[in-house]
């Protein structure tokens, strides 16, 4: 299943709803996904506001898949217009570059 988003990105997810990756289909090679500097893997939570997608990631989240897990352990803000991401290794850290640009995190 996969879900427009602002700039022709997308989020994907596949065969769970808790977690999926979000990515410019534009930019991918071939018929995959896989990482770049416009695409994030392990997105559990997402929030649009503008041309910034804003989120929080897990790095074991297909290690996990199909556990009752909601874990979280880095965020990410996304520039669509861009392409380019700035990772967080902790909410403060986002809210504070989120709210610089005018943005206030939920």
């Amino acid at each position: 299943m996969a879900c427009s988003l602002p700039n022709r990105y997308q989020v994907m997810m596949i065969d769970v709803t808790d977690q999926g990756w979000v990515y410019n289909p534009m930019t991918q090679p071939g018929s995959g996904v896989g990482e770049r500097e416009d695409a994030i893997a392990g997105v559990r939570n997402v929030q649009v506001a503008g041309r910034y997608i804003l989120g929080a990631t897990e790095s074991r989240a297909f290690e996990n898949l199909g556990k009752d897990t909601n874990q979280v352990d880095a965020y990410f803000l996304l520039d669509t217009k861009l392409g380019r991401r700035t990772r967080f290794q902790n909410y403060d850290a986002l809210r504070h570059s989120a709210l610089e640009l005018g943005i206030e995190p939920n």
